[in-house]
């Protein structure tokens, strides 16, 4: 795996990514986090995988009894009209 800064690779991008593209990991650092640089088909991957779990979870809670007021749920995640 390549770890490394990007202000110090953005100039190497085109040939990171031929690296992404032969299967090997590379991770920027910018500003403190870090980031990965990876194939459009992995991020499809990880992206189903997201929604996979949304719709579990959704699942899940909408077996729970009861309800909640749509002004109990604005008013939790600070939603103001």
């Amino acid at each position: 795996m390549v770890q490394t800064a990007m202000k110090e690779e953005a100039v190497r991008l085109p040939e990171l990514c031929e690296r992404v593209e032969k299967g090997e990991r590379v991770v920027f650092t910018f500003g403190g986090k870090q980031f990965a640089l990876i194939e459009a088909e992995d991020l499809e991957f990880f992206e189903a995988l997201e929604d996979e779990r949304d719709c579990r979870l959704i699942e899940e809670a909408m077996k729970e009894p009861g309800e909640i007021p749509f002004e109990e749920i604005k008013k939790k995640y600070g939603y103001s009209e």
